[in-house]
C-alpha cells in the first residue's frame, strides 16, 4: 500500500478511495511543455495510474486513449498523441508510423514491460532516431525505478530494500 502511495506521489497525484488529487502539477506541466515543443510530431505517452491517464488526456491537446480504431490513424500521423498503459501496448503492436517520441509520465516496476513498450516505436523499420523521455521527480522513488528498468536492480525486493535504505 505505502509503496503504491509513494509511486503516486512521485507522479504528482494522491488517490484516496476513488478520488484523485493532484499534489503537484510540475510533472504534468513538464510533459505538456515537452509535448508542445514537438509541434505536430506524434508522441506515445505511457502512464501507470488511471487518474494519471485522465490528467494527461486533459492537459495534452489532441491526446487520445489507445483503442483499436485509433491505431491506423495514429500510424498515419492523424492522432498527435496516444496515452497508453504499457501493458496495453507491450507485445505485437506496431505504433511507429511517423512517431519517434516516447514519453514516460511514470515508470513501471518491470524492466521487461519498459523494454517491450519502448519497442512499439523503437523497432525494425524505424528510419528515424527514437527519442525516449522519462519524466522523473527528484528525490523520489522515480530514481529507483529508473535503476530498475535499466537493469541496475535485480528486482522488486532490491527496489524496496533500497527505498528502506538497506540496499
Amino acid at each position: 500500500e505505502s509503496f503504491m502511495k509513494t509511486r503516486q506521489l512521485a507522479t504528482g497525484i494522491y488517490l484516496l478511495n476513488e478520488d484523485a488529487k493532484v499534489t503537484s502539477p510540475a510533472k504534468f506541466e513538464a510533459i505538456k511543455e515537452a509535448y508542445e515543443e514537438l509541434g505536430n510530431e506524434p508522441v506515445l505517452v505511457f502512464y501507470q495510474f488511471v487518474a494519471e491517464r485522465e490528467i494527461l488526456l486533459d492537459c495534452l491537446p489532441g491526446a487520445e486513449e489507445l483503442h483499436t480504431p485509433l491505431l491506423e490513424k495514429f500510424n498515419r500521423g492523424e492522432v498527435p498523441c496516444l496515452v497508453v498503459h504499457p501493458r496495453s501496448a507491450g507485445y505485437g503492436l506496431n505504433l511507429q508510423g511517423p512517431c519517434r517520441h516516447v514519453f514516460w509520465s511514470s515508470l513501471p516496476t518491470s524492466g521487461e514491460e519498459y523494454i517491450q513498450a519502448n519497442g512499439r516505436i523503437n523497432r525494425q523499420g524505424q528510419d528515424r532516431q527514437v527519442v525516449i523521455k522519462r519524466f522523473v521527480r527528484d528525490r523520489s522513488i522515480d530514481g529507483e525505478l529508473v535503476s530498475l528498468v535499466e537493469g541496475k536492480l535485480s528486482g522488486m525486493d532490491q527496489l524496496i530494500n533500497n527505498m528502506r535504505g538497506r540496499g
